[in-house]
């Protein structure tokens, strides 16, 4: 099953697993910087960022290169 859609710039895309609202943000209307769903979502990120250095980081000390 494949899936066509025309971005407002006029390309057309095939099959792809976004929506239309996720490529082109204009379609969206915004929600202001201080709205608790970002705040949260950025939130979210940062802690998933920071575990995800913090065990590279161990990782990399545990196993140093050979050279």
């Amino acid at each position: 099953m494949s899936i066509w859609f025309e971005s407002p710039t006029g390309h057309v895309y095939q099959g792809n697993s976004f929506t239309g609202r996720d490529l082109f943000g204009a379609l969206t209307p915004r929600k202001p910087p201080d709205h608790p769903a970002r705040q949260r979502i950025a939130n979210d990120r940062a802690a998933r960022t920071t575990t995800h250095r913090r065990k590279l980081d161990e990782w990399d000390i545990a196993n140093p290169p050979p050279f």
